[in-house]
């Protein structure tokens, strides 16, 4: 194998990976209808037994019972700002899970778990 030959077969196989890891973006998980299943409020407020709908698009918009508002995530996904509510840490998002958390004190957070909705 040349050099030539073996500079073109790096630059196929960098590319390649490239593009596909660019595919593969974790933060395209959020996409879709999100329903709560479990809302830990803190310490003395009342428990919510009422779920939720929640449902992001690619657009950066998110409906959250009949209202639309404004979203973004930082580039690791490790943050959800939702600008007319607040900025909620992601904990864990996979195909069919979300977990976020608002940390109100040092010691005190809401925590909102939902599930994948079809």
């Amino acid at each position: 194998m040349n050099l030539k030959t073996l500079i073109i077969s790096f630059g196929i196989f960098f590319f390649t990976n490239l593009a596909s890891s660019q595919n593969n973006d974790p933060c395209t998980e959020i996409y879709g209808k999100w329903e709560t299943y479990k809302i830990e409020p803190p310490f003395g407020m009342p428990p919510k037994n009422k779920s939720e709908i929640w449902q992001f698009d690619k657009n950066e918009i998110v409906i959250i019972q009949n209202n639309k508002l404004k979203y973004s995530l930082n580039s690791d996904c490790s943050k959800l700002i939702i600008p007319d509510l607040n900025n909620f840490s992601i904990l864990k998002l996979t195909k069919d899970t979300l977990i976020i958390k608002l940390r109100i004190l040092p010691h005190e957070s809401y925590s909102i778990h939902f599930k994948k909705s079809n």
